[in-house]
């Protein structure tokens, strides 16, 4: 409405190497706040879920379509797009689960998936071989209604594709004295490491005026004394 587009760096200057242009529209950008700062974000008694929190190269993904249906595959980094058919951790995993196929599928249509790159992080294999790497889908959104999936139907979206998500924890009534410790102990994929931590949303999806949407991360204390040492 402003006629404000948004800045794109010419490829060439882009640090980090095999990007590729943003798509059109370009999923929402994400981040996570932390729970620790915002410990009232959630109601008592609130239904929430609680999910495992890898430590690994966040990723996503879209697959989108202009006026002739013709269909563009695109990668990315946290924070830039990437080359798919590239050697970037973020390209390999994808192709190692078929990701591109699994997007470009009807029931995936408008859908951007967004996922960890694990396997890749010293001392946090989750169960991977070395050089083998694993991908784990965590938030699941429609680009153009701006609108994020449930947990529920993000996992059975997942599922219809075939794509592993992350671990669930917890599902229940919102209690810090329940929720919290969750973070502490083996990982679920793999007990030979800690768990990074975990990640708290509601049932159902909402938003606080304070800072936005409510999906908070809460690092375990395990994990954070072993990234001081």
């Amino acid at each position: 409405a402003l006629g404000v587009r948004k800045y794109e760096p010419p490829l060439e200057t882009a640090s980090r190497g095999q990007d590729a242009r943003a798509p059109s529209p370009e999923p929402p950008h994400y981040d996570l706040e932390g729970l620790r700062r915002w410990m009232d974000a959630f109601q008592p008694g609130e239904q929430v879920v609680v999910t495992e929190k890898l430590h690994g190269s966040s990723g996503r993904a879209f697959v989108s379509r202009n006026d002739f249906l013709e269909q563009t595959f695109h990668i990315g980094s946290h924070t830039r797009w990437k080359d798919p058919g590239g050697t970037t951790e973020w390209a390999v995993a994808a192709r190692e689960v078929g990701l591109q196929e699994k997007c470009s599928s009807t029931m995936a249509a408008g859908y951007a998936f967004y996922w960890e790159c694990i396997g890749k992080v010293g001392g946090f294999p989750y169960g991977h071989q070395r050089g083998r790497l694993g991908l784990r889908v965590f938030d699941v959104c429609h680009v153009r209604s701006r609108t994020w999936l449930a947990h529920e139907d993000l996992e059975t979206l997942c599922k219809e594709l075939d794509l592993l998500t992350v671990p669930v924890l917890y599902r229940g009534p919102w209690d810090p004295g329940v929720v919290l410790p969750l973070a502490e102990g083996q990982s679920t994929l793999d007990a030979s490491h800690v768990r990074e931590g975990i990640v708290v949303r509601p049932a159902y999806d909402r938003v606080d005026l304070r800072f936005g949407r409510v999906v908070l991360k809460y690092h375990g204390e395990g994990f954070l004394v072993g990234k001081k040492r």
